[in-house]
Order: structure tokens, then C-alpha cells, then sequence
């Protein structure tokens, strides 16, 4: 698996290739999709305190994310090798179409178990829309020109991230949480009529790849269902054990104990299942070597750590400050931007230097420094909005940097035919840290105020009902006289720093995972 040497100058017969008006609309139209994940992927955050007060199931929050993340990460995977199968269009339209569907089935939701379920549907559609705009892209363009493309898609998601966190927030507090599920509807639906219309259902040869590295192998007799399955039945389980450990259950239990242990056979099974599958979701030789496994583990941990911080940042403004939503989201748009500043600075120096490891690391010690500063935000005072700018952008500029230079990383390790299954590994590996770390997170906060508020409350009357109401909903904090609700307050501050310290260290361990790659390059590997 030879790879070109990092920082070698970008050269090659595709310099004339030039873009064709057909594919900047294509663009247009994949930029639509890639809006919409960043978009989904910042708004529940911003919406579920609303959601959960709304439904009285605070402690149940976490699944208005998680539902989603489930089908997605578990289905990502399945949209490259769908794709190699039936071609591009075809998985890209299913995608945009069941994400559209899920989206409206949101807005119309009267009950939190409807919105669990309408957001597992947005997220089976989900799952393909970032992974399918990358896919059609890099289909037309050459390789190493790609870094520059992906960096205006990294800018894009990092729009879509910006508005999701901050219009979240203001319209939930305007007109209600369903109208911002509904807002996505008529983007989605934009983006099947163009993707219908440019989308080529071929898997066409890229300008500037050789014809050896690029010409792909029979289609595959069948979808790997079995693989699906067990893959979405492993991390189902788990997300069960994290969110129900200490909340629902002890986790000394034999229940919650039963639950992990299936949670590491199922992931045990799948493995087993991929290694004999003709056609696997997750093939087994692009987690072999150095490389595939740094790549995976800083893809894994870097996800963990960036969603703990999304879900609980938000959280401690709402439950510990008791600031209004569309205060929060007004907070949370500027440090936002550091996404695509970030991806905009790896998309050019990948292009121009190709310096991929570099950039991984980069952005894995950025992250790292990131995760540490909400430690001290502090529950009372009034610190200036350029405070909270300067603490929370460079969490944001960290991702901005991992994100495209990680994913290159692995695609250059792998010929053209293979670059579906890459990308589909790399989100699916970076997504099920995001799966994780929002539930840890969550289990950390929830198992935190289980222990710590009846001892604060030991005094107050009928304070068996009063946790359970904190629990349940941000809003009851609100509630209760001044005196119970500053410790409560700060116990529920408390709470989120456990998770966030856990988060950072989860950020180093992702920061020493990209130091076990050698040094890859914007290039394809020669052929041997």
C-alpha cells in the first residue's frame, strides 16, 4: 500500500482539466445535501431542551439526536457499496428523498416516541447525503484537484452547522422546533430535482486517474444485508447500555451488564460477517496496516469528542446559566464559522501541498486545546459575547482541519474503484464516535445528577419528584425558589464539566492515535 510522499508539489497530465458548467451546478445541487448535514447535525442540539421540556422527557433527550445517528451511521456505510451496485443517481435521490420524508414526519410529530421514530427515518436517508455528495463530486474531478472541491463542500457544511446552531434556537423560541424540521423539506426536495436532472447513474472515469487505478471491478452480486443488520443491531445495543446505565438502570445490573456485553458480540459478529461477506460494507483490508488504523481511531475519538461537545455546551447555557434559547443560538452562530475557516485551510493546503498528516494532527492538538476552555465557563456573572467567541471557535476550527485531511488520508491509500467503500468507511467510523460520544455524554450528566441532587435536596420536602422534574426538563430549574436553585444550578454545571473533562481526554487519545500514520500526500498511490 505505497503512497506518495507527503508535500510533494501536485502534478500531472490533469493541470488543463478545467470545470465544466454542468458539473458547478452539480455542485450546487451536492451543496444542498452537504447544507442540510451540517445543518442536522447542529439544530438538534439546539432543539432538544425545547423538545424534551416540551414532552416532559429531559432524561430521555439524547435519542432526539441519537435516533437519528443510529440509522445513519448504521446505513452510511451501505450508500458507497449501493451505489457501486446501482449507480449514483439512484443512491443519492433514495437518500435525499428518505431525509426529506423523516424531516416532514418530525414537524408533524405529537409525541416524543413519533419524533424518535421520524428522526431514525430522516437518519436512513441521512446517512447518504454527505457521503453521496462526496461521492458524485470526486467522480468528475481529478484527485488532487479534489481537496480545493472538498473544502467548498467543508464550507458549505460549515454554513449549514452555523445556521442549524443558531436558527435552531431563535426559531424555537419563535414559532416552535417543528417548523425547523419542516424548513428542510423544500432544501431536500430542491436537491432531488437536481439530482435527478445532473446526477449520471454511471460511475463515470475521472479526468486525470489512470485507467488501471480507476477502472472498477464487476458489480458485486448482492447487498451486504447481513452486515447492515448486525451493524445496526451492535450499535443500537450500545447506545441502549450508555443511555440507560445509571439513568433508567444501575450500572452494576445485570440488565445494563447484559447489555454491553451483546453490544461487543454484535460488534464482534459484524467484524466476523464483513470478513467473509463477497460484497462487505466495511472491508476488512481498509482497517489493516498503520495507516487504516490511525485513520480510523482519530476518525473515532476526534468524533467522540467534537459531539460531547456540541450536545453539552448548548445544554450548560440552558440548564446551568437559564439562558433563553434564542440567546444561546445567537451565541452559537459566529464560533460556528470555524468549521469552514478550518476546511477552507486544509482544502488549499492539501491542494497545494498535499500535507495530509500534518493537517489530521493539526487539527487533532487545535481540538484538544478546544475541549479544555469550557471547562471554565463560569454559572453566574455575565462574561462578554467575545469571551464565549474566543472559547468555543476553536473546537469548531479543529474539526475543520480533521475532517477533509482524515478523509483524504484514507482515499488515497485505496485505488478509484475503491473510493465509494473509503468514503463510506471514514464517515461511518468518524459518525459512530459521534453515536458515542453524545450518549456517554449524556449517561455522564444523567448518572452525575442522579448521585449528587439528592444530597443537595435532602432537606426539601417531596424532593424525590423534584429530581425527577430536573431530570425531565430544563425547564423546572426555573421553578424552584432561589435557594434550591443556585446549587441545583451548579450541581447541573458540575455535571457537564465530568463530561467535558471526559470529552478532552477523549480528544488527546484521538490526538496520539494520528501520530501512528506515515506521511500520505494529495496523491494516488503508483501502481505497483
Amino acid at each position: 500500500m505505497a503512497s506518495a510522499s507527503e508535500g510533494t508539489p501536485l502534478l500531472g497530465g490533469s493541470d488543463e482539466w478545467k470545470p465544466t458548467t454542468r458539473l458547478r451546478f452539480l455542485q450546487s445541487v451536492t451543496w444542498i445535501n452537504v447544507f442540510l448535514t451540517g445543518f442536522d447535525s447542529t439544530v438538534a442540539a439546539s432543539l432538544y431542551a425545547r423538545i424534551a421540556s416540551d414532552f416532559g422527557q429531559a432524561n430521555n433527550a439524547v435519542w432526539v439526536s441519537t435516533s437519528y445517528l443510529v440509522t445513519a451511521v448504521s446505513f452510511q456505510a451501505l450508500y458507497g457499496r449501493l451505489s457501486d451496485i446501482y449507480g449514483r443517481r439512484a443512491a443519492f435521490l433514495f437518500g435525499t428523498i428518505v431525509f426529506s420524508l423523516g424531516s416532514l414526519l418530525c414537524g408533524l410529530s405529537t409525541s416524543m416516541t413519533t419524533l424518535f421514530v421520524s428522526r431514525a427515518i430522516a437518519g436512513l436517508g441521512g446517512g447518504g447525503l454527505m457521503t453521496m455528495a462526496t461521492v458524485v463530486l470526486s467522480d468528475k474531478v481529478p484527485f488532487e484537484r479534489r481537496g480545493l472541491y472538498q473544502a467548498a463542500n467543508n464550507l458549505m457544511y460549515g454554513l449549514g452547522s452555523a445556521s442549524g446552531a443558531s436558527l435552531g434556537g431563535v426559531l424555537a423560541y419563535s414559532v416552535g422546533w417543528r417548523a425547523v424540521f419542516l424548513l428542510q423539506v423544500p432544501l431536500s426536495l430542491a436537491a432531488v430535482i437536481g439530482g435527478y436532472v445532473l446526477v449520471e447513474n454511471v460511475t463515470p472515469l475521472p479526468p486525470g486517474d489512470s485507467l488501471d487505478q480507476a477502472q472498477p471491478p464487476p458489480p458485486p452480486p448482492k447487498v451486504d444485508g447481513l452486515g447492515a443488520a448486525t451493524l445496526v443491531l451492535a450499535v443500537s445495543t450500545l447506545l441502549l447500555g450508555l443511555s440507560m446505565g445509571g439513568n433508567e438502570i444501575a450500572w452494576s445490573s445485570p440488565a445494563s451488564v447484559a447489555i454491553l456485553l451483546s453490544a461487543l458480540g454484535l460488534f464482534a459478529l459484524f467484524f466476523r460477517v464483513e470478513s467473509r461477506a463477497p460484497a462487505p460494507i466495511l472491508p476488512t483490508r481498509m482497517l489493516t496496516g498503520r495507516m487504516a488504523l490511525s485513520n480510523v481511531a482519530t476518525n473515532f475519538f476526534s468524533g467522540m469528542a467534537v459531539y460531547s461537545f456540541l450536545f453539552m455546551v448548548p445544554l450548560f447555557f440552558v440548564g446551568a446559566r437559564l439562558e433563553a434559547l434564542d440567546v444561546v443560538g445567537a451565541r452559537l452562530f459566529l464560533p460556528a464559522l470555524g468549521f469552514p475557516i478550518g476546511a477552507f485551510v486544509a482544502g488549499y493546503v492539501m491542494s497545494t501541498y498535499g500535507k495530509l498528516n500534518l493537517l489530521v494532527r493539526t487539527g487533532c492538538l487545535v481540538l484538544v486545546l478546544g475541549s479544555i476552555l469550557p471547562l471554565s465557563f463560569p454559572v453566574d456573572g455575565h462574561p462578554s459575547e467575545l469571551y464565549y467567541f474566543f472559547h468555543l471557535i476553536p473546537v469548531q476550527i479543529g474539526q475543520g482541519l480533521i475532517n477533509p485531511s482524515s478523509l483524504f488520508t484514507l482515499i488515497a491509500a485505496f485505488p478509484h474503484a475503491d473510493q465509494a467503500v473509503a468514503t463510506s468507511t471514514v464517515y461511518l467510523t468518524r459518525n459512530l464516535g459521534n453515536v458515542a460520544g453524545v450518549a456517554l455524554s449524556s449517561a455522564i450528566l444523567q448518572n452525575y445528577l442522579v448521585v449528587k441532587l439528592p444530597v443537595l435536596l435532602k432537606h426539601v420536602p417531596n424532593k424525590a419528584e423534584i429530581i425527577e422534574r430536573i431530570r425531565h426538563s430544563t425547564d423546572a430549574i426555573r421553578d424552584l425558589p432561589l435557594d434550591v436553585r443556585t446549587p441545583v444550578q451548579h450541581a447541573y454545571a458540575d455535571g457537564i464539566r465530568l463530561a467535558l473533562v471526559v470529552s478532552t481526554g477523549l480528544a488527546v487519545v484521538a490526538l496520539a492515535a494520528s501520530f501512528w500514520a506515515r506521511g500520505v500526500g494529495l496523491q494516488r498511490p503508483s501502481p505497483s
